[in-house]
């Protein structure tokens, strides 16, 4: 898709939020990452090229046993760039915590 013209950086930022937000409002129940791929299709409907990777498979741990899967993007929207990490949080059982996940993103 054609890079979309967006004025400002600032404006190119609130239109990709807008467009993941019902996306990161959500919970999925797969095991195959779809709530990424549908982050990934929604950047690229706006026109924005996408870079994604895993650090060491991406799966983290906070000192509370709170686990998630952390991808970094770098994303490339007309003339802007920009950075982002979309998280996969645990939500589902203490026996099989990915059973169901939901996201958050984060554009630096």
């Amino acid at each position: 898709m054609k890079a979309a013209n967006y004025q400002t950086k600032t404006g190119a930022k609130n239109q990709l939020y807008r467009s993941i937000s019902p996306l990161t409002s959500k919970m999925y129940y797969d095991e195959w990452w779809q709530g990424k791929n549908d982050v990934i299709d929604a950047l690229c409907e706006n026109g924005c090229n996408v870079d994604v990777w895993c650090e060491n498979g991406g799966y983290r741990k906070n000192s509370d046993g709170v686990q998630w899967k952390e991808y970094k993007m770098e994303i490339e929207c007309g003339s802007y760039k920009f950075s982002a990490i979309l998280n996969c949080h645990a939500a589902g059982s203490v026996e099989d915590p990915f059973s169901k996940y939901d996201m958050s993103f984060i554009l630096n």
